[in-house]
């Protein structure tokens, strides 16, 4: 009998143990975890995710500012570039990586904003995938020609297209970005038709250029200004308000006939959404220290870029205030019959709904200005030389711009 208590007494004694096993292993997981979360950021190389290849304008600036952040915060920021897609693709990454302060996302106007209407199946919400840290950057662009293009100016080049049925084509990063917009805006601006050509990375388009294969490219103006100095390439026209003091002799567009038309590219820092309050403050406390230095100034200028900073929220509210500039919009014109309003009514659901010109929509085109750029006429975003009817020789793709019925277009 007390041989059985006894066994009894060591058995529940051992069972309420084994109870207290899954409570044990829960307070070493919260106090691990509060530990790394005391642990101080960063402990490892931070990767900061470019959009766009090495040696372009927005991978030089972050570059420049990646190695003030490691001095600063005594650890490796690297670049990683992964272009394609006008920045979804890195922005992808950024989106789906742990916010936990070592993955960030140097942004531009295309993934954070147009993309999300330009695209139907982005596999992240731009709105909502990143906490923003700080404005880097502006830029405006540049349009230049090839040596083989008889013009010397944007006015030429308007002259010309008007008055010649051959190819005139622009290259760009991409369709959608800050440079095909320009693109299309120009056409609708000049009455013109200049053809779309998306490349990868820009320096591809520097062989097509040279050759004439290419006629026209806009991009970033810290890209072409060796070129245009160099006279390799012809610069048409900066789509700044004022001309810019390391290329006097290349006139705005604004004083070329066309007022008021400004274009430029801005460039932010973002880190996942989630990532801990004091890491982007962090950051953002390094990032303006940076761009607020004499050092700073003097390294921008050197690249043409114009210096910005400020606040999360700043930020915050910028990308809101761009995100406004395309509004949304009903169909409620009178130009248009009931028949045509409801026809129509999804077509201007989109970012560039009030730039659709005034035309009857009624077994008729697409008209609006930049549905190019939104990919709504482009034979639906896709690249073929042979829609021109030719085969273009050095260039990557070639866009059908012959305007398509509402019933062949796609706009999300």
């Amino acid at each position: 009998m007390t041989r059985a208590v006894l066994f009894r007494s060591v058995w529940l004694r051992g069972y309420w143990r084994l109870l207290a096993l899954p409570a044990i292993a829960i307070w070493l997981v919260a106090a691990s975890a509060q530990a790394a979360a005391a642990e101080p950021w960063p402990t490892r190389p931070v990767t900061v995710v470019c959009p766009f290849a090495a040696g372009t304008s927005t991978d030089t600036l972050m570059r420049l500012i990646n190695a003030s952040l490691s001095q600063r915060l005594h650890q490796n920021f690297i670049v990683e570039n992964r272009p394609g897609a006008t920045g979804n693709i890195a922005a992808g990454v950024v989106a789906r990586a742990e916010p936990d302060g070592y993955t960030l996302f140097i942004g531009t106007v295309g993934p954070i904003v147009n993309n999300k209407f330009m695209y139907k199946n982005l596999d992240f919400d731009p709105d909502r995938a990143f906490a923003p840290i700080a404005l880097l950057a502006s830029s405006p662009l540049i349009i230049v020609g090839s040596p083989k293009l008889p013009v010397k100016t944007l006015n030429e080049l308007v002259a010309y297209g008007k008055a010649h049925r051959g190819p005139l084509n622009a290259g760009t990063v991409g369709v959608g970005s800050q440079a095909h917009i320009t693109v299309e805006l120009l056409n609708k601006a000049a009455g013109i038709t200049i053809g779309h050509v998306p490349y990868r990375i820009t320096s591809q388009a520097l062989p097509d250029l040279a050759s004439g294969d290419l006629q026209l490219s806009v991009q970033y103006v810290p890209t072409f200004v060796p070129n245009v100095q160099s006279g390799m390439l012809t610069g048409l026209a900066v789509t700044s308000p004022k001309r810019m003091a390391e290329l006097p002799d290349v006139p705005t567009v604004a004083e070329q006939g066309f007022p008021g038309f400004e274009a430029n590219g801005w460039t932010a820092l973002f880190a996942p959404a989630g990532t801990p309050a004091d890491i982007v403050g962090k950051v953002n406390r390094g990032v303006n220290e940076y761009l607020e230095s004499d050092t700073g100034k003097e390294q921008l200028a050197k690249i043409w870029m114009t210096p910005l900073g400020g606040t999360p929220q700043q930020l915050a509210d910028y990308i809101a205030s761009e995100n406004a500039k395309w509004p949304t919009s009903s169909c409620n014109d009178q130009r248009f019959s009931t028949h045509d309003r409801t026809t129509a009514k999804k077509y201007l659901r989109h970012p560039f709904a009030h730039l659709w010109r005034r035309r009857r929509l009624s077994g008729r085109q697409s008209q609006c200005a930049l549905c190019a750029a939104a990919g709504l006429h482009l034979c639906g975003g896709e690249s073929s030389a042979r829609r021109h009817g030719r085969r273009t020789r050095g260039l990557r793709a070639t866009h059908d711009l012959r305007h398509r019925s509402p019933a062949d277009v796609r706009c999300s």
